[in-house]
């Protein structure tokens, strides 16, 4: 694992979020590649890059928050199909993706922001391309 390179791959409409000491790097996407899901995570102790399991779905555009227990909360996204509804959670402790109950306004370039297990989806664009809402959600992850 210490011999490992970030894919080097150009993307753009990331997320990153900071969790147990570390810069996860989330998704994203690349033109003339589509929407990834890998996951990347630096750690400045040891000036390294890790690898981290995908993400459950691929996306661009998306946002994300570390909630209380350093674990990290990705929503919303954008994708050929169009806005994406879907929230995931990732643990660095147990090293697992799960699912969490839908946006119940997909979009993508949003802003998600945290407060202990409180998490808050702002505005963004409710279909592909140039859009916006000025939709407000929030979410109670659990302990």
């Amino acid at each position: 694992m210490g011999g490992f390179k970030p894919s080097g791959a150009s993307r753009e409409h990331l997320a990153g979020a900071v969790a147990l000491g570390r810069l996860y790097v989330l998704a994203g996407r690349a033109t003339g590649h589509g929407n990834y899901a890998e996951v990347e995570a630096y750690d400045p102790r040891s000036r390294r890059w890790h690898p981290v399991r995908a993400m459950r779905k691929a996306g661009g555009g998306i946002g994300a928050a570390t909630v209380s227990g350093g674990r990290i909360v990705v929503a919303g996204g954008e994708e050929d199909a169009g806005t994406i509804r879907e929230v995931e959670l990732y643990d660095p402790g147990t090293r697992r993706w799960s699912a969490l109950p839908d946006l119940p306004t997909p979009r993508h370039g949003l802003g998600v922001v945290a407060r202990g297990r409180r998490v808050f989806a702002l505005e963004g664009g409710d279909r592909p391309g140039y859009a916006f809402t000025n939709t407000l959600e929030a979410l109670t992850v659990a302990r």
